[in-house]
C-alpha cells in the first residue's frame, strides 16, 4: 500500500514535517456536544477529530490530506475538499461512503448524477468557499470536486495544482485561468470529455 501510494501520490507533493493527532467519538451526538461540529470528521492544525463506530468507519486519508495541504493555504472548496476526496480514492478508500455515493468512484458518481440532471457547473463549483452545507449540494459537489482535481493533476501536473491550491480563492477565475492557461469553460469541457469513458 505504501509503495503504491508513493507512486500514485508522491509524499513530496505535500510533505509532513510534524506529528498529527487523531481523536474519535463513538457517536455524532457526542462529537457535536464536545466540538460543536456537526459533520462526521474535521481537521484543524495538526488535529483530526472523527466519529468512528461499527457503522461509521471513516478512512484516515481525507482529514490527513486537509492537514497536509493546509500548509499551502486555504483555497476554494473545489481544491480543498476535492483534493481530500481525491487522496482518499487514490489510496484505496471508499472515498464517497458517507458523501452520497458509496462504492462509486468520483468520475462514475459525476456521470450518474449528470444523467439524472444533477450537475453543478464548474464556475459555480469554484465559487463555493465550503462544501458540506446543504446549499453546496454535497452529494454532487464532493464527487465533482474530486473528479475535477483528478483531471487537473493528471492533465496539468502536481506543480500547477500546488500553485492553484495556494492561490485560488473561492470565485477567483482570474488566477484559476492564468495558472491553467485556459478558460473555465474550456477546462470544464475537457474534464467532462475525459470522464465520459473512465470507470
Amino acid at each position: 500500500m505504501i509503495a503504491a501510494s508513493r507512486r500514485l501520490l508522491p509524499y513530496s507533493a505535500f510533505p509532513m514535517t510534524e506529528k498529527s493527532h487523531s481523536f474519535t467519538f463513538q457517536t455524532k451526538k457526542q462529537r457535536l456536544k464536545e466540538t460543536r461540529h456537526s459533520g462526521l470528521g474535521f481537521a484543524t492544525g495538526s488535529l483530526i477529530v472523527e466519529v468512528y463506530n461499527p457503522q461509521i468507519k471513516l478512512d484516515p486519508f481525507h482529514e490527513t490530506a486537509h492537514i497536509l495541504a493546509a500548509k499551502l493555504g486555504y483555497p476554494a472548496a473545489l481544491f480543498n475538499e476535492g483534493f481530500a476526496v481525491y487522496v482518499s480514492e487514490t489510496l484505496g478508500a471508499d472515498a464517497l461512503d458517507g458523501l452520497g455515493s458509496p462504492g462509486k468512484t468520483c468520475d462514475s458518481a459525476v456521470r450518474e448524477h449528470r444523467t439524472k440532471g444533477d450537475y453543478i457547473p464548474l464556475l459555480q463549483l469554484l465559487n463555493f468557499d465550503d462544501i458540506g452545507p446543504e446549499e453546496s449540494r454535497p452529494a454532487i459537489s464532493y464527487p465533482e470536486a474530486c473528479s475535477v482535481v483528478r483531471f487537473l493533476i493528471a492533465h496539468y501536473g502536481m506543480e500547477r495544482f500546488r500553485m492553484a491550491y495556494s492561490k485560488v480563492a473561492a470565485g477567483d477565475t482570474k488566477d484559476f485561468e492564468s495558472i491553467y492557461g485556459a478558460s473555465i469553460n474550456e477546462i470544464e469541457q475537457a474534464w467532462l470529455k475525459s470522464i465520459a469513458s473512465t470507470k
